[in-house]
Parts: C-alpha cells; structure tokens; sequence
C-alpha cells in the first residue's frame, strides 16, 4: 500500500514538474511570438528602420509591456490558483490518511482490548473449574467420597433438609436445635396448607439457605465468590459481545449448580449483588424449574429475563 501511494506521489509530482515546464515554454513562445509579430509588422510591412530616438523606443516597451503584463499576470494568477487546489487536495487526502491511521489505531486497540479481557476470563474461568475440582465431601455413614461437580447434587440435597425443616419449625414453633429429637414426629406430621402458605415466602427461603450457608461455607464459600466474580468482570468490561461470555460462563453450570445458585440469589447473600447480573446475563437459562421447591411461586421471586424468557 505504501509503495503505491509512494508511486501515485512521485507520478503527481512528475505531471506538475512537466506542466511548470510546458508553462514556462508557454510564455517564452508567447513572449517571442509578439516581438517577431512586431517586428515582421514594422520591417516587412510598414518597411519601418529601427529608430535610433530612446523616446520612441520607450514608448514601444510601454507598449509591448501593456501587452504582455496582463499575460504575466494571468498567467501567475493561474499558478496560483493551481498551487492552492493542489494543496487542498493533499490536505485533503492528508486528512483521509490521517483518519484511516486513526481507525486502524482504534481497530488494534479494540483487538488488544478484547485480547485482554478474553486472556482474563479464560484464565478466571479456568481458576473457578480448579475450584469445582478441589471440592470434596466425605460421608461418614457410607465411606465414600464425593468429589468435584458431583457434590453440588449433595449440596442441595442438604438445601431441601435444610429447608423443609425450616418449614417445619415456623409452622410448629419449634427451635432447630430440638429438631434431631422430634424426626418422627416431624415424619409424621404435616400440614400441606400452611406449608402452601409459608413456603413461598422470601424470608423463609433466605432463613433456610442462611442456615445451609452456615453448615457448608467451607466447601461453597469460594465457589459463589469466584462464580460471582466472573460475572461481575462481564459485566463491568468495555467489551460489546458481553452475551456471549456469560453464556460460555452458563455452559460450565451444572443442573445442581444452577439450582443452588437459584436460592443462593434469593437470600442476603446475593440478592443484592449476584441476583441482578443473573436477571441481566439470563445465567439461569435452561434450569429444571420441576426441581425447585415450589413452582411457579419461587420462580416468581425473578425477573422473566433470569429464564431467558425476554431474549
């Protein structure tokens, strides 16, 4: 590209060295055609001698200067107006190559940009994959060990105990601590409508997931900071696609995870934080809602947009 505008330049420059030149031989062919126009007029016509009288030849150059000034002046009144349209138009395409120099800057600043933050989120996500791995849950009971993705399934499972004893106490009046003592009257005893009743509410999920929180924080804790975190990153980014990232960030997600991270979203935890960028990025997409606790009264706790269901 360089060296073809090199090379338009350079046939410029030749064009308007040769048009000075043709200009020149222009007024130097118009120059001796008026004195030989004379001449031939005074000798051969008028058979006039050359006059040997200073007056009368002042009188001729007055003349012959009247004639050929206004051609001089023309003729660098033309140059001039040449010389002006010809350096608009370089500033002109000064300015053109000026912009593109600015546009292809801006493109490789968007590249690097965009180069960065991708470098960011695959290393980010990598780290939140290593923390899934690092996760493992020994049963005492069984003497098994469940490890990465697998124990999120046990985690909720912890959550539902969680949460239908915490039912189960509101609607009693019954502490938690004496809750090991009454399981079979609790097996025994239910009460579909009160439970209809209390278990949509907002602050008896987020009783029952404080308490899951408090029992399992050593194993989750990083999990939802790091998860969190990701999700903050998109969001905050200058980057256009943002879409496309948290759908890279969805796809990680277990059915367990999603499930757990809906009612980590409805408590204090994150409904503040996390619970928005769920709604905005549609990062519960595709959950099994036949496995909530209730439906659709604990799925009316979110905004459409969580589903997918405005995109």
């Amino acid at each position: 590209m360089s060296l073809t505008r090199f090379g338009d330049k350079h046939m410029k420059n030749d064009d308007l060295e040769g048009a000075i030149k043709s200009s020149r031989l222009f007024i130097g062919i118009l120059f001796c055609l008026v004195i030989g126009g004379y001449a031939v007029w005074f000798y051969v016509v008028q058979h006039q001698a050359l006059s040997l009288n200073s007056g009368d030849w002042g009188t001729f150059g007055d003349f012959v200067g009247g004639i050929l000034n206004p051609l001089v002046a023309f003729s660098a009144f033309y140059w001039l107006t040449v010389s002006v349209l010809i350096q608009k138009k370089e500033f002109s395409k000064t300015a053109e190559a000026l912009e593109e120099t600015s546009k292809a800057q801006k493109e490789q600043a968007l590249t690097q940009s965009r180069q960065r933050f991708e470098g960011t989120f695959f290393q980010l996500l990598s780290l939140h994959q290593e923390i899934v791995k690092s996760i493992d849950l020994y049963n005492s009971r069984t003497k098994r060990t469940t490890k990465g993705r697998d124990c999120f399934k046990v985690f909720y499972d912890r959550f539902k105990r969680e949460f239908d004893d915490t039912v189960y106490c509101l609607i009693n009046n019954v502490e938690k601590t004496n809750i090991v003592g009454i399981e079979k009257e609790k097996a025994m005893y239910r009460d579909p409508e009160k439970e209809a009743l209390i278990k949509p509410k907002l602050k008896v999920i987020n009783s029952a997931y404080l308490d899951f929180y408090d029992k399992n924080q050593s194993e989750i804790g990083h999990y939802f900071r790091s998860l969190y975190n990701i999700a903050k990153f998109i969001h905050t980014s200058d980057i256009e696609d943002k879409c496309l990232y948290s759908n890279l960030l969805r796809a990680q997600l277990s059915v367990n995870e999603m499930m757990l991270i809906f009612y980590n979203c409805l408590s204090d935890l994150g409904g503040n934080k996390f619970k928005p960028l769920i709604e905005e990025y549609s990062l519960l997409k595709g959950i099994p809602k036949d496995l909530l606790m209730m439906t659709p009264e604990h799925e009316c706790h979110y905004d459409e947009n969580a589903f997918g269901l405005m995109r």
